[in-house]
């Protein structure tokens, strides 16, 4: 995971043209990247070290020690799971709850 202490995309993009972080790729492949985030309809905002991002233990096997960080799950992964949850309805049906029977009540 990289960690950017930078203010902005603007911020990210001046120290990608300097040289300054690597790990992203070219100054043209990062662009390449927010334009197709764009193009996806989200706002590629410098997501802020105050929000509530939950954390996830990455397990060493080789016996060294764990990393645990703040990490985002993938635009690819959510529509991953929620791809499979949507293929289990059409197999099983969708699950109704007693609270969604008690929202169902209410309209009538």
């Amino acid at each position: 995971m990289i960690s950017l202490p930078l203010n902005g995309i603007a911020k990210v993009l001046e120290q990608i043209e300097k040289g300054t972080i690597t790990d992203l790729g070219t100054l043209k492949t990062v662009k390449g990247y927010l334009k197709d985030i764009e193009k996806l309809g989200i706002n590629p905002v410098t997501i802020s070290a105050r929000m509530n991002v939950p954390k996830l233990t990455l397990k060493n096997q080789s016996g060294g020690k764990d990393i645990s960080e703040k990490i985002l799950f993938s635009l690819g992964y959510i529509l991953s799971a929620h791809g499979g949850r949507m293929e289990d309805y059409q197999k099983h049906g969708v699950p109704i709850t007693d609270e969604d029977l008690k929202q169902i009540d209410k309209l009538y």
